[in-house]
């Protein structure tokens, strides 16, 4: 086991002693058709990384109101997984990456998704995704420190083809209602019942990222409410830019509030991750190779992000070029805040363009300051929002 493991994990488990007690968080049973489906869905894109069937052992996993974090070990099935068998063997043996594997996921009508996500995490990624969808910290942090399991102790888990024990159906697609905490008696401890601004949060943060679809019409407002499940489109495949949803394209959410300082969150995009290239490892700038995706069917480009951590610079302009020569754009892309408060570490736009099947490159103005990482190898970080017009 690497130290910097450790120290991620005591990392985490000391943040749970500055959390503030909370009944919105809960963990799936082991076994519970619930928890294999966030793990399935948590294993399919670690596969992709890993080349390797996997399994996990679970350090923590919290799910609330549609939306699930997990800290966890990776394995090669129902063995350790020897790093140096991996093409993360270089940075794991120099300490550049841990052995962990971070995940922000949401239930996507009825399918878990993975909205956030870091392999080999040298510190608490979750930090930025609390800002970034205004999740309460208690879903990240136990309220207890002994909740936080020791991964290598752990039970190996989530392995594809292994059927939860529990017979039952899935839950409903819709959340449950918020319950009150019984009182209890003088001199005990209960955790808190959930305050009116913990509930705008979860509330405000799904309708960032589910909310848009009310907005052009024909779903209900309150994408949470227990009475209808939310309309949502499905989850794409991690695998294939394929995707079965309607061709119809929500207008993305307004900005949040001025972001000329670089300081402002990047805005909730309003339609799935369609594409990108970033593992949540350990970032330096300097792009020296085109960063490409290929597209087997044509989709619509709501938001595009190139991350420029430590740039400390007003953004330039992002264009997209296809294998034919056709460019579009270049687009004066606006800053957001990255981790630790840096200004401008993302850079993004709002091309509202239409792509056709092929392969793209994203064109960025400035390479010098475009952070990569290992798993890049030597490609500028990006993604890419939209949805698919098949």
């Amino acid at each position: 086991m690497k130290p910097t493991g450790h120290l991620v994990r005591l990392a985490f488990v000391f943040a749970a002693f500055l959390a503030a007690p909370s009944v919105l968080a809960g963990e799936p049973p082991p076994g519970s058709p619930e928890r294999a489906a966030v793990l399935a869905a948590l294993r399919s894109r670690v596969e992709i990384d890993l080349d390797t069937p996997i399994g996990f052992r679970v350090s923590r996993i919290d799910v609330s109101r549609g939306w699930a974090y997990v800290s966890a070990v990776p394995t090669r099935g129902r063995q350790d997984l020897d790093w140096a068998t991996t093409r993360f063997a270089a940075d794991f043996a120099a300490d550049m990456m841990s052995n962990m594997v971070l995940a922000l996921l949401t239930d996507r009508g009825g399918r878990w998704m993975v909205v956030e996500y870091a392999l080999g995490p040298t510190d608490a990624t979750w930090e930025e995704w609390i800002g970034r969808y205004r999740l309460p910290r208690s879903l990240f942090v136990p309220v207890d420190p002994t909740q936080e399991r020791d991964p290598d102790t752990a039970p190996i888990e989530g392995l594809a083809g292994v059927a939860p024990t529990s017979a039952a159906p899935p839950a409903p697609v819709s959340p449950p209602a918020f319950q009150p905490v019984p009182p209890t008696p003088s001199g005990s401890v209960a955790a808190s019942a959930p305050t009116a601004a913990d509930v705008a949060d979860l509330e405000k943060a799904l309708d960032d990222v589910l909310g848009a679809a009310g907005a052009a019409g024909g779903v209900s407002p309150n994408p949470i409410s227990p009475a209808s499940p939310p309309m949502v489109p499905p989850a794409p495949d991690p695998r294939s830019l394929q995707r079965d949803v309607s061709p119809t394209v929500l207008p993305p959410p307004p900005l949040p509030r001025s972001i000329a300082d670089g300081l402002a969150p990047i805005p909730a995009p309003g339609a799935p991750v369609l594409v990108e290239n970033g593992a949540g490892g350990a970032t330096r700038p300097g792009s020296t190779k085109p960063a490409t995706f290929a597209l087997r069917s044509g989709v619509h480009v709501t938001q595009l992000m190139t991350y420029h951590y430590g740039a400390r610079r007003p953004p330039g302009t992002i264009a997209l070029r296809h294998e034919s020569g056709r460019t579009l754009g270049p687009w004066q892309a606006n800053g957001a805040v990255g981790q630790g408060g840096v200004a401008h570490a993302y850079w993004w736009v709002r091309p509202n363009v239409r792509l056709e099947p092929g392969r793209w490159t994203v064109v960025d103005s400035d390479p010098a300051s475009w952070s990569i990482e290992p798993s890049t190898n030597g490609a500028g970080i990006f993604a890419v929002w939209g949805k698919s017009l098949q």
